[in-house]
C-alpha cells in the first residue's frame, strides 16, 4: 500500500483553499502604511517638529487607521472567523505569525498616539476633549516617533519574513523577500504621499526620494531572480512561473514595466522639469505595487518542492 503524505495528494491538494486578492490587498495597503509611517517618522527625528509638514501629520493618522482596515482583508480570508479569537489566547514566541499578529495590535495605537502628538494644534471643536489627553504626550513625542519607526519598519518586513519561511514554497524562500516588500512599501508610501501633497517642494523631495526606492527595488528583483536561477531545483523551476510561466507576463509588463520602470523614467523627468508635474507616475506605482504582491501570493502557492 502506497502513503502520500504531502501536498501532492490527489484527494488533498485540489481541494486546498488558497490565498486570494484580500490577502494581496492587505498587503498593499498595510505595505504601503509602512512606508508612510517611516517616511513620517524618519522625517521627524531627522529634521525636527516644525520641519515635519501638516500633510505628513496627517498622513501619521491616516496610516495607523489603515493597518486595521487592512487586517479586514486577513479576516475575510479565514473560512472560520471565529478562531481568531482563539488564536489569540495561546502565546507561541517561535510562530512568526503569532508575533505577528499580536504586534498588529499595538502597532495602530502607537502610531495613532504619535499622529495625534503632531496634530495637536489642530485638535479643536469637537476633538477638543482630546487635546488635554495629548498635551500630557508631549513629553514623549519623540519615543513616539521612534516606536512608529520601529512599528514601520517591522510592519514592512513582517510579512516578507512570514512568507520566506515557507519552505514548502520555493517562490517565499528567500531571505530577499522581506527587503523587497520593505522597499516596495516605502515606494508606495511615497507614492501615496506624493499624490496628497499640496506642497510643491514636498512633491519633489517625495519624488526624489521614490526615484531611489524604485531603483533599489529593482536591485532586490534582479538580485531574487538571481539567486532563484543559481540555487537549488526547486527554486530555478520557481523562477520559470515568473519568465516564461503563467505569471511571467504580469510580472514583466505589470510589476517590472508598468509599476516600476516607465514610473522610474517619468519620475526623473519630472524632477528635471521635462514633464508637467502629473499624479500618472504616483498611481502607476500603486498599481504596480498591488500586482508585485498578486503575483508573489498566486505564483508563490503555484510554486512546490519537487516530490522525489
Amino acid at each position: 500500500m502506497e502513503i502520500t503524505s504531502t501536498r501532492f495528494n490527489p484527494n488533498v491538494a485540489p481541494l486546498l483553499e488558497v490565498w486570494g486578492w484580500d490577502v494581496a490587498l492587505y498587503l498593499l495597503f498595510s505595505g504601503m502604511a509602512a512606508g508612510v509611517l517611516v517616511i513620517a517618522a524618519v522625517q521627524f527625528l531627522a529634521f525636527g517638529e516644525p520641519k515635519t509638514s501638516p500633510m505628513m501629520r496627517l498622513a501619521v493618522i491616516a496610516a495607523a487607521v489603515t493597518v486595521p482596515l487592512a487586517m479586514l482583508g486577513l479576516l475575510h480570508d479565514l473560512a472560520n472567523k471565529a478562531n481568531i479569537l482563539a488564536f489569540y489566547k495561546y502565546w507561541n514566541l517561535t510562530s512568526t505569525m503569532a508575533v505577528g499578529a499580536r504586534a498588529l495590535l499595538v502597532i495602530p495605537p502607537v502610531a495613532l498616539l504619535f499622529g495625534l502628538v503632531l496634530v495637536q494644534d489642530r485638535l479643536t471643536g469637537r476633538w477638543a476633549f482630546l487635546a488635554p489627553w495629548v498635551k500630557r504626550l508631549e513629553k514623549a513625542k519623540v519615543l513616539l516617533g521612534r516606536l512608529t519607526l520601529a512599528s514601520g519598519l517591522f510592519l514592512g518586513t513582517y510579512t516578507g519574513v512570514l512568507l520566506s519561511a515557507n519552505f514548502g514554497r520555493p517562490l517565499w524562500n528567500t531571505p530577499l523577500l522581506p527587503l523587497l516588500f520593505l522597499v516596495s512599501g516605502l515606494s508606495t508610501g511615497a507614492a501615496a504621499l506624493t499624490l496628497f501633497s499640496r506642497d510643491e517642494h514636498e512633491r519633489d523631495r517625495l519624488t526624489k526620494l521614490d526615484i531611489g526606492l524604485i531603483a533599489i527595488e529593482l536591485s532586490v528583483i534582479l538580485l531574487m531572480l538571481l539567486g532563484f536561477a543559481t540555487t537549488t531545483r526547486s527554486q530555478h523551476e520557481a523562477l520559470g512561473l515568473l519568465t516564461d510561466g503563467p505569471y511571467g507576463s504580469a510580472f514583466w509588463v505589470l510589476v517590472v514595466g508598468f509599476g516600476l520602470a516607465v514610473p522610474l523614467v517619468l519620475e526623473q523627468l519630472q524632477v528635471r522639469r521635462r514633464i508637467l508635474d502629473t499624479p500618472v507616475p504616483s498611481l502607476m506605482v500603486l498599481i504596480g505595487g498591488l500586482a508585485l504582491r498578486a503575483v508573489i501570493v498566486f505564483a508563490g502557492q503555484a510554486s512546490s518542492v519537487p516530490n522525489t
